[in-house]
């Protein structure tokens, strides 16, 4: 089983579902199955990545350079 974020095509919401193997995913707001699979941010990282990095002045470990030490930020 697999839990992924999709997106309506129909009318737009956002919704997470657990689907197994093919299963297809039916949106939980009008029920229609025309739905496509979304990156989610903790598969990409998250948004605290973004947020709360070294480009945004949140990070304290900033290397000789100026980039992020701990390599968590992507700088």
């Amino acid at each position: 089983m697999r839990l992924d974020d999709y997106r309506c095509l129909q009318c737009g919401r956002i919704f997470e579902a657990l689907l197994e193997g093919s299963d297809k995913a039916s949106c939980p707001s009008c029920a229609s199955a025309q739905t496509v699979r979304e990156l989610s941010a903790f598969k990409i990282g998250g948004a605290s990545r973004e947020l709360g990095g070294c480009a945004s002045g949140g990070c304290d470990s900033r290397d000789s350079d100026g980039g992020c030490a701990n390599g968590m930020c992507g700088l």
